[in-house]
């Protein structure tokens, strides 16, 4: 296994085919997410809201950007210390992932 430096190194040397394959996942998420219907009430009950139920499902267990790039740790063998959080493209993860919570939302909320 590779130690945190190196794999930083590795990673961002990697960026654009993780954010590739991210936008591949987040996609995938979208198509699967919008084929689901959802008790207005029941995201309510469950979340408080429609928005953190939505946030739940992009951002909980099934975070496919923290997927994708676990993967790739994986397979590399790095340092699996390494998140998400540590990559200097998390804002274009994230933002990919705001924009399919924002349009589970505008579902729901219209």
């Amino acid at each position: 296994m590779k130690d945190f430096k190196e794999t930083e190194i590795k990673v961002e040397s990697k960026k654009e085919l993780l954010l590739s394959l991210m936008i591949k996942a987040v996609d995938a998420q979208r198509e699967k997410l919008m084929l689901r219907e959802w008790d207005v009430d029941y995201m309510e009950k469950e979340s408080g809201s429609v928005r953190g139920f939505c946030e739940q499902l992009v951002f909980g267990d099934e975070d496919v950007c923290e997927q994708v790039l676990s993967e790739f740790i994986d397979i590399h063998e790095l340092d699996d210390k390494f998140e998400l959080t540590d990559c200097s493209f998390i804002d274009n993860a994230r933002d990919m992932q705001h924009a399919l919570v924002n349009e589970l939302v505008e579902r729901y909320d219209s």
